[in-house]
């Protein structure tokens, strides 16, 4: 068994996956208007609109993210920090954290993406 990908329920799903290609330049694939792929090398992250997710899950109950709240972080690693954190600012997300140093030797920041998702970008040294 491998991991193949996991998957998010959002609004605009087609709206998402194209943001982490313009902030990251990872390839994207839309197909339609209720689900798109972004892929990240060995795995891919989906996006699903709760159209969609109805179909995979009938009768389940089911949300999208909340942009007020923070439930979970996805994690990409950058050889430049500041750059990537810029692009995706640029790209529409919504900071949370500017570039820092922690104290372990880390730098990373946090921004949230088109349709809530909180996303680290650092460059986990």
């Amino acid at each position: 068994m491998r991991y193949a990908k996991s998957m998010f329920y959002v609004g605009n799903a087609k709206d998402v996956a194209e943001f982490f290609g313009a902030a990251f330049g990872l390839q994207t694939q839309v197909y339609g208007e209720g689900y798109a792929e972004v892929a990240t090398g060995d795995t891919k992250l989906a996006f699903g609109t709760l159209e969609a997710a109805g179909n995979h899950l009938p009768g389940q109950p089911l949300e999208t993210a909340d942009p007020t709240r923070v439930t979970g972080v996805l994690s990409f690693v950058a050889d430049d920090v500041d750059a990537a954190y810029q692009q995706a600012v640029t790209a529409g997300a919504e900071s949370l954290v500017e570039p820092t140093d922690r104290e372990w030797g880390q730098r990373a920041a946090f921004v949230r993406a088109p349709g809530g998702l909180v996303l680290e970008i650092g460059n986990f040294a």
